[in-house]
C-alpha cells in the first residue's frame, strides 16, 4: 500500500469516529478549502480536474459493485436524504431537474444531430379556456335492455309504414310520352318511415 492509499485510510478511520457536530464542521472547513482553492485555478485546470473526476466516475462505474455494496450505498443515500432540511431537498430537486434540462438540449460526443439553420424559435399562445362536455344521461343497468327493445319495435314499425305519395310534377310532365306516341307513367314515391324510396313502373 502506497503513502496515498494510508493516508486516506487514516481519514476514513478518523471521520468514522467522528461525531455529528465534527463532522459538519470538518465538511464545512474542506468545502471552504476546496472553494479557495477551485477560485485560484485557471480554466485549463478546472476542464483537466473535470476530466479526471470523469475519467475516475467511468472506471468505477464500469468496475461494477456486489449487490452487497449497491445495498449500503442506498442505505446510505436514503440515511442522507431523510437528514436533509426541506430547504435542502427542494434546492436538490431543482438541482436534478435543471441538470436533466441540461443534458436533453446538449447532445453527446457521439451524437451526429445537426442544429437547422433555418429552424426560428417562436412561442405559440396556448388558450387555457377549458372544453365544455355536453353531459350525457346515463342509463340504468336494469333499464337499458328495455330502452333497447323499445327502439327496436318503433324501427320495424316505421320500416312496415308505407305511405304512398303521388309525384308533386307539373301538368306537362305527366303527359310525357315515349317514341310510340305511350303515355309514360309517372314513378311512385314510396316513403318508409323517415326515408325516401323511388319505386320506378313502366
Amino acid at each position: 500500500m502506497d503513502a496515498k492509499e494510508q493516508r486516506r485510510k487514516r481519514d476514513r478511520e478518523r471521520y468514522a469516529r467522528m461525531t455529528n457536530e465534527e463532522r459538519q464542521k470538518y465538511n464545512e472547513q474542506k468545502r471552504k478549502r476546496d472553494k479557495e482553492r477551485n477560485e485560484r485555478m485557471t480554466d485549463e485546470e478546472r476542464q483537466g480536474k473535470l476530466k479526471k473526476r470523469r475519467e475516475a466516475y467511468h472506471q468505477k462505474k464500469i468496475s461494477g459493485k456486489t449487490p452487497e455494496q449497491k445495498a449500503a450505498k442506498c442505505a446510505q443515500e436514503k440515511q442522507k436524504y431523510a437528514t436533509m432540511k426541506p430547504e435542502q431537498k427542494k434546492a436538490r430537486i431543482e438541482q436534478i431537474e435543471a441538470h436533466r434540462q441540461l443534458t436533453r438540449s446538449i447532445p453527446s460526443k457521439d451524437s451526429i444531430a445537426m442544429e437547422n439553420p433555418k429552424y426560428v424559435a417562436t412561442e405559440q399562445e396556448v388558450s387555457t379556456s377549458k372544453i365544455t362536455v355536453k353531459h350525457r344521461d346515463h342509463v340504468a343497468a336494469g333499464e337499458r335492455q328495455t330502452l333497447l327493445h323499445r327502439r327496436n319495435e318503433e324501427f320495424t314499425r316505421r320500416r312496415k309504414r308505407t305511405v304512398s305519395v303521388s309525384s308533386k310534377e307539373d301538368a306537362s310532365m305527366t303527359q310525357a310520352c315515349d317514341e310510340n306516341n305511350q303515355t309514360l307513367e309517372q314513378p311512385q314515391v314510396m316513403t318508409y318511415g323517415n326515408n325516401l324510396d323511388f319505386i320506378l313502373t313502366f
